[in-house]
């Protein structure tokens, strides 16, 4: 892009000020050292995606091939702003290693992580929780894990696993 990195960290630092964006860390306390060790950023408002992608109608953004991505961005966002609106620091995560195994969000609250998975659909698959057995071999307490999608009302695809509408965060 021909901007040096001080200044990027720059005006990445002004929109995380704003609060028009927010860097998730990854997590990777007592995990092994092959983590991805970058934070991810997400925007606050997902409105503010659609417009840079130039978006006209609902249908651009149905057709839009990386509309979990957005979902995604939508669902750990309101988390955030949840955490804010009451006074708390989030203590969110996300997991990624070098074999590509991810989570894409753990909650830890009391030295307890909860892993969530966010899917778009209405039915995700079973074989997500599947995601969560990489933290098995951490030296970490696992909580409840969930699966926050487009389904219709709470169930629980597992013991430890708890599906439920995104609408409810």
């Amino acid at each position: 892009s021909g901007v040096s990195v001080p200044t990027v960290k720059s005006w990445i630092s002004i929109l995380i000020q704003s609060y028009l964006i927010y860097e998730l860390p990854p997590y990777y306390k007592n995990i092994s050292k092959r983590l991805v060790k970058s934070p991810k950023i997400y925007f606050y408002d997902t409105g503010l995606i659609t417009y840079f992608l130039n978006f006209d109608s609902e249908n651009d953004l149905k057709n839009y091939n990386l509309l979990g991505t957005i979902f995604e961005n939508y669902v750990i966002s309101e988390i955030n702003k949840t955490y804010i609106n009451m006074g708390k620091t989030a203590r969110l995560y996300y997991y990624r290693d070098i074999d590509n195994n991810e989570i894409d969000l753990i909650l830890e609250h009391k030295n307890i992580i909860h892993p969530i998975e966010i899917k778009l659909n209405s039915n995700p698959s079973n074989k997500i929780i599947n995601n969560f057995k990489v933290l098995a071999k951490a030296k970490v307490n696992v909580g409840k894990s969930c699966i926050i999608c487009n389904c219709n009302s709470i169930s629980a695809p597992s013991e430890n696993c708890l599906m439920i509408p995104y609408y409810l965060i």
